[in-house]
Order: structure tokens, then sequence, then C-alpha cells
């Protein structure tokens, strides 16, 4: 067939955190809210099925996080407090075909961005609170993938791909 369909979707998270660890206690807070819309072309070149899918996600967050000193598993004195925003997104595209009776080929690539705005609102241990921008280099992310279907709930799947794994907000602060 060469039908076109595509999917929308939104998504959102909330992620309340508190940890009274050895050295320090953490107080977080994370709204995560995005979108993603996928568009497909289904194809046949010479009676062989396959489909062209295009599409895209955004992911905004907002992190909240404070880092306490630790008297007997209760909060102390704020050693420093962080507000970031992050901007995430990602576009794609992937061409997919059945090469042969039940093995299929899959060629893709996504361009992925990422940026991070850091307020410090307090730095006790450097008293030096400030606001920055990290934005990391947009990184092209290609695949090749080849899977064999075995039976209608197995299969064998092999891949190459440069990955993209983005810093987590714990890792930039």
């Amino acid at each position: 067939g060469t039908d076109w369909h595509s999917k929308f979707s939104v998504f959102g998270s909330r992620m309340d955190f508190e940890n009274p660890f050895n050295l320090d206690y953490k107080i977080d807070e994370q709204s995560i809210f995005g979108s993603r819309v996928e568009v497909v072309k289904d194809i046949n070149i010479q009676g062989k099925e396959g489909s062209i899918i295009f599409g895209g996600e955004i992911q905004n967050s907002n992190f909240n996080g404070k880092n306490f000193g630790n008297v007997l598993g209760v909060a102390d004195t704020i050693n420093f407090e962080d507000n970031i925003d992050s901007k995430q997104s990602t576009i794609f595209g992937s061409f997919q075909i059945e090469a042969f009776k039940d093995w299929f080929v899959n060629a893709s690539i996504s361009r992925n961005a990422l940026n991070y705005d850091i307020d410090r609102i307090v730095d006790k241990i450097n008293n030096n609170p400030q606001r920055f921008n990290k934005a990391f280099e947009t990184v092209w992310a290609p695949r090749l993938a080849i899977s064999k279907k075995l039976s209608d709930h197995n299969s064998i799947h092999f891949s190459i791909s440069k990955g993209f794994s983005p810093p987590t907000t714990t890792e930039v602060r």
C-alpha cells in the first residue's frame, strides 16, 4: 500500500524526591512536558512492503534541586539550590523494508539538541551564586538495523548506531 498516517502524542511527568543521604540531604522537584509527532508513509517497492517515517519530539523540563547539610537525618543549613530549565529536541527519519520474507532492514538518522539554563540561586560552598547556559553540541545519530522475524512473538535484531545519551540534570549540577 501507499498510505499516509500519523501519530501525535503529548506527555508529562512530575517527580518529588527527598533523600537523607550520609553526607547531605537532597530535596528535588522536577516537571517534564513534551510532545511528539510521527508521519508514516507505507510503501511497496517491487512487491516488498516498507515504510518511510519522519518526525520530531520536543521536551521541556523544570528542575528545582536543594542540597542541605544532614544532621541525624534532618535537613540542616542549605548548601546550594539550583533552578534548571532544559530544552531537548529531536528530529528523525527512518526507512524500513522487508527485504526478504521475514527479514527487515532499517536505516535511520536523528538530529538531537539539548540546552540547559542553570540558575544557582544559593551557593554556600563557593559563595558564588550565578546563572549560566550550557548548550550541548548538536548530535547526528545514524543507525542501521537488520531483524529476522522468528514467529509472531519472537525476533532477532542486530543494529549498529552512533548513540545520543544526554547528561542528566544531576550530572550538569
